[in-house]
């Protein structure tokens, strides 16, 4: 196997299909890792920014070179400031995440991988929104500390996820008992006042439920507040995103509409037996009926009797809300650790520049000796003191 580095994102269209081949084959559920999703990502948020793909290939394959691992990474390059690598993800999509093919050794790629990381030309890796309970990352960290390498690790938040295929007893015995008389109580009055329906929207549909979920969207406190899809000028990368994901039926939507208006909404990628609830919103004048909560009850029935579908990950921060519904959860945290460029013993020191700087360009009166590392960031400022990231 040997390690190589693509240098920008026209390049990697080049070996698009070998990039979404290694995703099929990988352990991520989520299709935003497949390039058509990966570059509408890159040409939105990181136009001017350079962009890399750190490859493992197996050589001994007879017709070409075939990816075994891959890693995404923008390089954030500022005057008089350290080179950042960071993966493509943010608050409105994550496209980059550690992809290795299940096929392989994944202590070998792993090896393989963080020889790669330490030779790029950046200072610090910022590897953000990782679940590192993925056998992939725990392998990173594992071979980082074999190699007495330092790195930190931070929580960011949890994650919940829900439990399909069990029976419709079953998901009545999931809430208590006033969260089902509620439930019932509001579909019973919905249904009174007239026709109430759930329709799934899917590849040839994605057109007619963009357009419903982010007028509706709109439409609501997100609209007033400016942070909605329309406000925040993100109608174009997903309505981008979910036509690509769509046509290979990886991209759906859920709409409850009563009387033949839309009042509520659920949308998001779907693959490998997991849907993934990206955006959900509803109409503020049904609020008294709670029709989120309405909404994501029949989700989840109609998954339980209709479709191949595993698990439902929530994707955002773990609510009281969404915990009624939750089986299951993980946690995503942030990992950094500094490149052969660097040193890494000096991670310690590297971050509380980083820190202090960011600190100082936002409140020009604190001085870099005011500021100190943050509560929750785990120091190894020597290898002898490396850490793992807590699980």
């Amino acid at each position: 196997m040997k390690t190589r580095v693509i240098t920008s994102i026209t390049a990697l269209r080049q070996e698009s299909q070998a990039w979404d081949a290694l995703w099929e084959h990988s352990d991520s559920h989520s299709p935003l890792l497949r390039f058509c999703a990966l570059e509408q990502y890159v040409m939105r948020f990181h136009p001017h920014d350079v962009f890399i793909a750190l490859v493992v290939e197996d050589c001994e394959l007879a017709q070409g070179n075939k990816l075994a691992a891959a890693l995404p990474l923008v390089l954030r390059k500022k005057k008089m400031l350290p080179t950042i690598a960071a993966l493509p993800n943010n608050e409105w999509l994550r496209c980059g995440d550690l992809m290795f093919d299940t096929r392989y050794d994944s202590e070998i790629l792993s090896n393989h991988v963080v020889a790669g990381l330490r030779g790029l030309d950046a200072h610090l890796l910022n590897l953000d929104w990782i679940d590192v309970n993925r056998e992939c990352w725990d392998r990173i960290l594992a071979s980082l500390h074999r190699q007495q390498l330092s790195f930190s690790a931070r929580n960011k938040f949890t994650v919940g996820l829900t439990k399909l295929g069990f029976g419709i007893d079953d998901l009545e015995q999931m809430l208590s008992k006033n969260r089902r008389k509620q439930l019932n109580r509001n579909l019973r009055d919905l249904r009174q006042g007239g026709r109430l329906e759930l329709r799934l929207f899917e590849a040839c549909d994605w057109e007619m439920a963009s357009q419903i979920v982010m007028e509706m969207e709109h439409a609501s406190w997100k609209g007033r507040e400016k942070t909605s899809l329309v406000s925040a000028g993100m109608v174009d990368l997903y309505r981008n995103v979910w036509q690509a994901l769509a046509a290979r039926g990886e991209f759906i939507a859920w709409v409850l509409f009563h009387n033949g208006k839309a009042i509520a909404f659920d949308f998001g990628p779907c693959a490998k037996q997991v849907y993934s609830s990206l955006k959900i919103g509803y109409l503020e004048q049904y609020q008294e009926y709670s029709p989120g909560h309405l909404l994501y009850y029949l989700i989840i029935q109609q998954m339980t009797i209709d479709h191949d579908i595993q698990w439902i990950d929530t994707i955002g921060e773990l609510t009281q809300a969404t915990s009624r519904w939750t089986t299951d959860s993980y946690s995503l945290k942030k990992v950094s650790l500094p490149t052969a460029k660097f040193g890494s013993d000096q991670l310690f020191t590297l971050e509380q520049a980083m820190r202090s700087i960011k600190s100082c360009l936002h409140r020009p009166a604190h001085s870099l000796q005011d500021r100190q590392l943050a509560p929750g960031l785990i120091p190894c400022a020597t290898p002898s003191c490396t850490s793992t990231a807590s699980r």
